[in-house]
């Protein structure tokens, strides 16, 4: 009976999926529609071309332009796209024809944080959006305007650089990033929201929060079937951030109106919500009557501003398992995808895992990339621990990495610096701009070169950028190291990259 009713479910969940997989395969099969559309890659169904963008897009889609021209059509999940990889043709999108293709995509994310589109950012082209952009050019971002902050800036550049002078009498080490990022932060603040900060909201990281979830790849804006089952919890953290970043800005909009009133806003230095403030009151005879200014149009400009002024970078891995530990203790057990992970963030239990207890976490993860690029377990990086890799390991400290055999490539090296230095020389006597980072990258390759293989150098390989790209490919977030299942899929073609590069 048990069997029955899950044949049962299973029939009823996979039917319709079935049938909606076989429409949309025939679909981009056989329907071309009326339009001529430019040539492009054929695309898988449902999927359409969204694997072959991988982690560099504009390197991948500019090797495609090679193959189908300087205008492609593709399809990213269900949404088609023009791509466009010349400059003239770029031109005539951006200038000649710019009205065509002014139209904004609808984004999940707008949902969350463009308050229904009474922003700049997520809101469709039209008459209204060319009203609210007048509106910011006009009495926000004039040259007078910018230039009445210039005390406060200022101001704020000298509260930096007396910090720094302070640290340095102290002999005291100083996070440079860390002082520039709170610079542009407080700069920020004062120009939109004037004064007025509260503690109680960490508006950078808010808004930092914010645009990382507004940036971040969506599979429901590619496929919007996926919307409602909410795959990669985007959705989730979107409604909970842009709630934080909704009561931040209505805080703020309050302190506004009751710490100065609308009606004495000449007497002190009006920031951004001020003046936006004044215009939802007075309705200004200057604005279109078809713009209404309303609190969310205040939340939604303010939010459009000061993103496009703060750094909005987002966090990286380590500062997101960072804030985790916080809450979670030094050491955390998570699961990415199906593979168990424990995640050490104290010295104490790092020492107990390297140390104490090293042999047991010292097998190396199986990765897909392995079969490409390790010669099947052959080599020291990507072998299980065992007495196996313990031989290759003895292998090479013993005979390729002791202090006498680097000793005796030391005239290599120098000579391989001398001839780097000469270079930079010779192009500065000709006053010729040189690339540094170019000429430390391809000295580090000829040492490396004559260390490894001597001095057989064949220029029908370039082995700097074989062995950068197969460690692109290596490091490249593949999601079949954490899902097996779909490997044999191959979703982002890390596969074929890595096949071609072997």
């Amino acid at each position: 009976m048990d069997s029955s009713w899950i044949t049962m479910f299973m029939s009823l969940f996979f039917i319709p999926i079935l049938f909606l997989f076989s429409y949309l395969f025939l679909k981009s099969l056989f329907f071309k529609g009326s339009y001529q559309l430019p040539p492009g890659p054929y695309g898988l169904p449902i999927l359409g071309n969204l694997h072959r963008l991988g982690d560099l897009p504009h390197q991948n889609l500019q090797k495609l332009s090679l193959k189908y021209g300087p205008i492609m059509y593709m399809r990213l999940g269900l949404v088609p796209a023009i791509v466009v990889t010349s400059p003239e043709l770029a031109e005539l999108i951006l200038k000649t024809h710019d009205i065509v293709f002014a139209s904004r995509s609808i984004l999940e994310s707008g949902k969350y944080f463009g308050y229904e589109q009474k922003g700049l950012v997520f809101k469709q082209y039209g008459s209204a959006w060319r009203n609210i952009r007048k509106l910011c050019t006009l009495h926000l971002l004039t040259n007078s305007k910018i230039e009445s902050f210039k005390p406060t800036r200022e101001s704020e550049v000298r509260t930096a650089v007396e910090s720094i002078k302070v640290a340095a009498d102290s002999q005291v080490l100083v996070n440079l990033s860390l002082i520039v990022e709170s610079l542009a932060e407080d700069i920020t603040h004062k120009i939109i929201f004037g004064s007025v900060k509260n503690d109680r909201y960490n508006s950078k990281t808010l808004i930092q929060e914010a645009f990382r979830l507004a940036g971040a790849f969506n599979v429901a804006d590619y496929i919007p079937y996926t919307g409602p089952l909410d795959l990669q919890g985007l959705a989730r953290q979107m409604k909970s951030t842009g709630k934080l970043v909704d009561e931040f800005l209505e805080h703020i909009i309050d302190q506004h109106i009751e710490d100065h009133g609308l009606s004495q806003q000449d007497l002190y230095q009006r920031d951004f919500v001020d003046i936006l403030l004044s215009l939802m009151n007075a309705q200004e005879t200057t604005m279109n009557s078809e713009l209404k200014l309303d609190r969310e149009n205040v939340k939604a400009i303010s939010l459009d501003m000061i993103g496009a002024m703060m750094d909005t970078l987002g966090d990286l891995p380590h500062q997101d398992l960072q804030k985790l530990s916080l809450k979670y203790g030094p050491i955390m057990y998570m699961k990415l995808g199906l593979v168990p992970v424990i995640v050490i963030s104290s010295p104490e239990s790092a020492e107990l895992v390297f140390k104490t207890h090293d042999i047991v976490f010292a097998s190396r993860p199986i990765l897909q990339c392995g079969r490409y690029f390790g010669y099947e377990q052959k080599g020291v990086v990507f072998k299980q621990y065992g007495s196996s890799w313990r031989y290759i390991r003895k292998l090479c400290t013993v005979h390729l990495l002791t202090n006498s055999m680097i000793e005796s490539f030391k005239s290599t090296r120098e000579s391989e610096v001398r001839n780097g230095v000469e270079s930079i020389k010779v192009a500065a006597a000709s006053q010729v701009v040189v690339n540094l980072s170019f000429i430390v990258g391809s000295l580090a390759e000829d040492i490396t070169h004559k260390t490894i293989f001597g001095s057989l150098k064949d220029d029908q390989f370039n082995s700097r950028f074989l062995i950068q790209d197969a460690f692109r490919l290596i490091g490249a977030f593949n999601i079949a190291d954490y899902i097996p299942y779909v490997g044999s899929l191959d979703l982002q073609g890390y596969e074929i990259n890595r096949q071609a590069g072997r």
